[in-house]
């Protein structure tokens, strides 16, 4: 009531007051009562009012932008710019006519780029005019941003943040500007400066995140998720996702699982993701359950169809990953397109298993004419020509990569072992002892050098290449676990032994030498509690690892103690489902332990896997003399 009261009084009051002034006072009246008529969203009457108020003072520059103001918020956009043009003219050196003709063109102009131009425009010209002009450094800053200017956009919001510190969204949108520009190095101290304004914006923390992770700053990434999972009063499942990749890319599988079990029927992206961390924890059969679970709601996820392949192959379930992956290389799907050649890669390594060469290399061909310049699928080519026994192909395709990739390691071992192959033996050898000096890794070809005389039985030759490598690297681990394999293949234990240990000396926790060197002793059946403790020291460091838990087994199974056997050689085979020499050992346990039913299958899974014709012929013998014993007991 009050306010329309005074409505009235101004309106009845002043009437004959206004036909006879025309001062800066009139004006104001006229103003005032303008700014009441528009809260009253009384807008014809305001505008009148305006213009009245113009007509007393016409070279007021304020009162020119005060009503463009009220005329943008009537939605005349028109008379606004009209008007503030006017303003302008009156005043070339005054900032705000330009300010809000900016804003008119930037939310007003139907945002196309034309617009957004003449928006810029009168922003610079507001900063040309006040240098410090905030609400223009802003709009500048994001008119360039949207236009994909990064550079630009990073450098308003740095002025930005230097006129107002505590403009929170200006450490966010320049340090995306500038991870836009791949200068990670420079966004990420912006970010960090912003987490002390706020620390409880997701975007902000996934951005931040993100960028910790790009640098390969994983412990600062996992900190500042974890940080933010506390912090944030609401949750947001983006952390609990972006926190678990980071802990699968640290290898801290375990810790992941239970964040991405949080999106379980949530985000089927984010179940995949929990597939792999299971996998990598080797909870193989959850993560097949849980890819099941994703495909039963869409069958034709390519991502779920293609980790569930790579998972059931780890399991040993072969033919089904095999159908898997023979889906995904002919399925018409745009999604399966782009990971085509991988698909196709992993079916051929599947047949090669099994022994299917010819479809095998039918398959890497596609995919190297699919991508010449792919130097891994010409090498991956190579070695199924190898095993194929296809020297001819295998040499013509190691001289096209030396000529494409003459000091590339890989490519260098390759040409060496398909000259071999062609019975170039020690050209190949001095290939790669020439060429080792001039690597990075020349201790790498001296002992593919070394491996090839060792894979002929010429051990001599194998240990000399050694020996030569070790004058020039004494130091090197690499040359000495050679040596010792050397060694322990000649049956010279003791100087394998002390290869073994010299490397031991420096790295006392090489879980590899300590793996060969305990297997070595339990093979022998010597010292043994020693032995044991060398291998429990290699799993310890490697829990995961399908060897080492074999050796443990297998030194259990010397020492007669069945159940432990037993307990690690099913762990073992869980983890490599299709290991002959496991399967052997399992069949060796079971006969031990009078179980002929089971040492029979082992024995037979053995031999299924078997690739090696002298260790075949040794199994079947095995399995030969528990049919004998089979037959007596009946």
């Amino acid at each position: 009531m009050a306010y329309k009261y005074l409505l009235l009084v101004l309106a009845l009051g002043g009437n004959s007051v206004i036909a006879q002034d025309t001062s800066p006072a009139s004006s104001y009246y006229h103003f005032s009562l303008a700014k009441l008529y528009h809260l009253n969203e009384a807008y014809s009457d305001a505008v009148k009012e305006f213009e009245r108020a113009l007509e007393d003072d016409p070279q007021s520059v304020a009162l020119h932008t005060e009503f463009a103001k009220s005329l943008m918020e009537m939605g005349e956009i028109k008379r606004a710019v009209e008007i503030c043009e006017k303003a302008a003219a009156l005043d070339p050196n005054d900032p705000e006519p330009h300010n809000i003709l900016g804003g008119i063109y930037y939310s007003y102009g139907g945002r196309t780029n034309q617009m957004k131009e003449k928006a810029l425009a009168e922003f610079s010209r507001v900063l040309e005019l006040r240098p410090d002009h905030l609400d223009a450094l802003q709009s500048v800053a994001e008119i360039h941003r949207e236009a994909g200017r990064f550079e630009e956009a990073a450098e308003a919001y740095a002025r930005v943040r230097e006129v107002a510190p505590g403009r929170f969204g200006a450490y966010f949108f320049g340090a995306q500007a500038l991870a836009q520009l791949d200068k990670a190095g420079e966004a990420i101290p912006i970010l960090e400066n912003g987490l002390r304004i706020r620390d409880d914006v997701p975007e902000y923390l996934l951005l931040l995140g993100g960028l910790y992770e790009e640098t390969d700053q994983l412990d600062k990434a996992i900190e500042l998720y974890g940080k933010g999972l506390e912090n944030i009063s609401k949750p947001d499942l983006r952390l609990n996702h972006r926190m678990g990749l980071a802990l699968m890319s640290a290898g801290r599988f375990g810790e992941a699982i239970p964040l991405l079990e949080k999106l379980v029927g949530i985000s089927p992206e984010a179940e995949i993701d929990l597939a792999r961390a299971l996998r990598g924890e080797k909870r193989l059969q959850e993560a097949v359950e849980v890819l099941e679970g994703v495909l039963r709601q869409d069958p034709h996820d390519i991502e779920a169809n293609f980790e569930l392949a790579k998972t059931l192959a780890v399991l040993g379930e072969k033919e089904r990953a095999r159908a898997k992956f023979e889906y995904l290389t002919r399925v018409d799907d745009p999604r399966a397109e782009a990971h085509r050649r991988y698909f196709k890669t992993n079916l051929a390594l599947l047949y090669e298993e099994e022994g299917r060469f010819d479809e095998a290399i039918e398959l890497l061909e596609q995919v190297v004419e699919e991508d010449p310049e792919d130097v891994d699928s010409k090498l991956t080519l190579f070695f199924a020509y190898k095993e194929a026994s296809r020297v001819e192909d295998a040499l013509s395709l190691t001289e096209e990569l030396i000529r494409e990739y003459p000091e590339g390691p890989y490519v260098l071992i390759a040409r060496a072992q398909a000259l071999a192959a062609n019975d170039q033996l020690d050209e190949g050898v001095k290939l790669l002892q020439a060429e080792s000096a001039k690597t990075a890794e020349p201790e790498l070809l001296l002992v593919a050098a070394s491996q090839l005389f060792f894979a002929r039985e010429m051990f001599g030759e194998s240990a000399s290449v050694v020996q030569e490598g070790l004058i020039e690297y004494p130091g090197s681990g690499r040359l000495r676990f050679q040596l010792g394999a050397i060694y322990e293949r000649q049956s010279d234990f003791g100087a394998a032994e002390e290869e073994f240990k010299k490397i031991l000396q420096d790295n006392p926790d090489d879980a590899d030498v300590l793996n060969y060197l305990g297997y070595m002793l339990v093979d022998r059946g010597v010292r043994l509690e020693e032995a044991t403790g060398y291998i429990k020291r290699a799993v310890e460091l490697d829990p995961f690892n399908g060897a080492y838990l074999d050796s443990l087994g297998w030194a259990y199974f010397k020492q007669d103690d069945w159940h432990q056997a037993e307990l690690y050689l099913q762990k073992a085979i869980r983890l490599n489902r299709s290991d002959p020499v496991i399967f052997e050992h399992l069949g060796d346990l079971y006969t031990k332990m009078e179980n002929l039913e089971r040492a029979q299958e082992y024995y037979e899974r053995s031999i299924a896997n078997q690739a090696k014709q002298d260790e075949l012929e040794r199994v079947k013998r095995k399995l030969d003399d528990l049919s004998i014993s089979t037959a007596r007991q009946n």
